[in-house]
């Protein structure tokens, strides 16, 4: 691991927690580095792209905003068409997604231009990105979903929740332990180590896999997409609406380390370079799932990425654009589809859970 860079603020940071309250838990590193005063997703730059640290489904291919956008027309349809509604994307990055969504669904349906426009948003710089591509649909910003209007809603939320803390405990063979990070001194580099209370897993028992742990397994939960996840729930529960969640991760709960860091497109020591580097851990959708489940709420697509936006028609729109597209055009669309929903891919590493107030699928 290399040593750290001395004016980085964020590392100065972390460095002084651990200094005055002992080793901190993954969650605390998590949210310094990527939400902090001087972390990732507070900057003034652009995580995405070529030029970034990482290439979104939107940025890939317009078909992927296209289809989420008839998925919404779809959800619009089944709330009975309300007089008036929200749609709000959490994490909409620089706005390619929703400008697709309601660029593609236009010419057949005007219900989400008519929608109030809400996008969940921290990063200035993406801020700006977003105001310029969605102009012409006078959306709102927010930083929490409380401060949504008291109407129904259509959430869209495309890779947000991996970017969420997430709390790892390991198992020494008979008891649970939180995994913390401390810091030395001497070679100057954060590691991880055990803390040494044990952890009571009785607060998280119902989202532990079924297998007995053995000696060195590591849980990940997430407080935090649970606490995002319940302010969803309890807005489609109050006023009605549906929510998308689509992200890498996994079905069923396991055991594992997935915290992983990107830094331009090459994957690094997650401990290497807070602040500078884009953080996250695989999502537990079955953790999900059970939360969506216990409130009520109908659960609807539970599968990969590349079975939903088949099941969406992405085969029928992509004869459709080959139609009018050039030979390089087609090659690019084929291309795009094929990283979408091959399982070698992108196709089943990412997953789809989607839910709402009607029990209509």
């Amino acid at each position: 691991m290399p040593l750290f860079q001395k004016t980085n603020p964020c590392v100065k940071k972390i460095i002084r927690m651990i200094e005055t309250g002992g080793p901190v838990s993954l969650a605390t590193f998590m949210t310094e580095a990527l939400t902090g005063e001087h972390g990732y997703y507070k900057r003034n730059a652009d995580p995405l792209g070529k030029d970034g640290d990482f290439t979104t489904s939107p940025e890939i291919s317009q078909m992927f905003g296209e289809l989420i956008g008839m998925w919404a027309v779809d959800q619009y349809r089944k709330l009975n068409y309300p007089l008036e509604f929200a749609l709000c994307e959490i994490g909409p990055g620089r706005g390619t997604l929703m400008a697709d969504a309601l660029r593609g669904t236009a010419k057949i349906s005007k219900s989400l231009t008519q929608a109030k426009l809400y996008l969940c948003e921290t990063n200035p710089l993406l801020r700006d990105k977003q105001k310029i591509v969605l102009k012409n649909y006078a959306p709102a910003w927010i930083e929490d979903l409380k401060q949504l209007p008291n109407l129904p809603v259509i959430f869209i939320a495309n890779e947000f929740f991996d970017a969420l803390p997430v709390e790892q405990v390991i198992h020494d063979g008979k008891q649970w332990h939180t995994r913390k990070i401390g810091y030395n001194n001497d070679n100057k580099n954060f590691h991880f180590m055990a803390a040494a209370e044990n952890f009571d897993p009785a607060p998280i028992a119902d989202m532990l896999p079924p297998d007995d742990p053995m000696a060195g397994d590591i849980f990940e939960y997430s407080p935090e997409s649970w606490r995002w996840a319940n302010q969803m729930i309890h807005q489609i529960r109050t006023y009605g609406g549906s929510a998308l969640i689509i992200d890498y991760g996994h079905l069923q709960s396991g055991y594992g380390d997935t915290f992983q860091a990107v830094m331009k497109h090459e994957k690094i020591d997650p401990l290497a370079h807070p602040g500078d580097a884009d953080l996250t851990c695989h999502v537990d959708f079955s953790a999900l799932r059970k939360i969506v489940k216990k409130s009520g709420l109908h659960v609807h697509d539970y599968t990969t990425q590349g079975e939903f936006l088949k099941r969406c028609g992405i085969e029928t729109r992509l004869q459709q654009l080959m139609k009018a597209a050039t030979p390089a055009q087609q090659e690019s669309l084929q291309s795009g589809m094929h990283r979408l929903t091959l399982p070698s891919q992108m196709g089943s590493l990412f997953k789809v859970l989607s839910f709402s107030s009607t029990a209509a699928a």
